[in-house]
């Protein structure tokens, strides 16, 4: 069982060699909510992810030893003003119904990712029903709409929202229309 720790820089692990670096801010008994750190250490977004899918949580290495002292010298600079969460801590939950609707009712670009599936779709919520919501996906490589997609709730295993990167996709789509 993987011991998760609020409020303390980590390594999440979830698949093979690649790693999330971030804070635990919210974990129920099948998800946990990660504040995520860009390789800078400036916030990057929060990403949402089933726990079953976690292989390993690291608090203390090299690296993150390293990225606490960049996440030092940000809050000694006070310069990571220029990318802060839109949402506030109080908006968020460890539930995914609760963050789809709050991506629904903001607008925002939210990244996701299903079982079996190696892509990820990143787009707008559109709709929101029982056990299923649509998503109206935008091309990551032009900023332009895609397909929409019908999505059962229960087959998210990973979800990306608030972000750095989908904001700025956010702009060039609105851009491209």
């Amino acid at each position: 069982m993987i011991t998760l720790l609020k409020d303390k820089v980590a390594e999440f692990y979830s698949d093979g060699e690649d790693f999330t670096v971030g804070k635990c801010i919210l974990d129920s008994d099948d998800a946990v909510l990660i504040e995520a750190l860009d390789l800078q250490g400036k916030w990057d977004g929060f990403y949402w992810m089933k726990k079953n899918t976690l292989t390993e949580v690291i608090y203390d290495s090299e690296y993150i030893n390293k990225m606490k002292l960049y996440i030092e010298y940000w809050n000694d600079k006070k310069e990571q003003n220029d990318n802060h969460p839109t949402l506030t801590y109080s908006e968020l939950s460890v539930n995914i119904n609760d963050l789809l609707k709050l991506a629904n009712q903001k607008n925002l670009l939210i990244t996701i990712m299903r079982n079996d599936e190696e892509e990820l779709d990143t787009g707008f919520i559109k709709s929101i029903e029982n056990d299923k919501f649509t998503l109206e996906c935008v091309d990551i490589s032009s900023a332009k709409m895609l397909e929409i997609l019908e999505v059962k709730t229960d087959e998210v295993v990973f979800a990306e929202i608030d972000s750095i990167d989908n904001r700025l996709l956010e702009y060039a789509y609105s851009k491209n229309k």
